[in-house]
């Protein structure tokens, strides 16, 4: 998908830019529960296994984020 692991935690990934988030977040919330937006414009999914994914428009490294978990 052309992502990298970010150096200073393990746990998260960089895209290559806004429009590739946006194509991550259509490929994983595929057929997902769509959950109440939240009051600060977040869009939330669930996935049949309970995980709850929360797209960002900011993020502390400037571009949108999806959160998982």
């Amino acid at each position: 998908m052309g992502y990298k692991q970010f150096y200073k935690n393990k746990n998260v990934y960089m895209a290559e830019d806004n429009k590739h988030i946006k194509e991550i977040w259509q490929d994983i919330t595929e057929g997902a529960e769509v959950l109440e937006d939240a009051k600060n414009g977040i869009k939330m999914r669930k996935l049949d296994d309970g995980t709850v994914l929360r797209l960002r428009k900011t993020s502390s490294s400037g571009g949108s984020a999806i959160d998982i978990g």
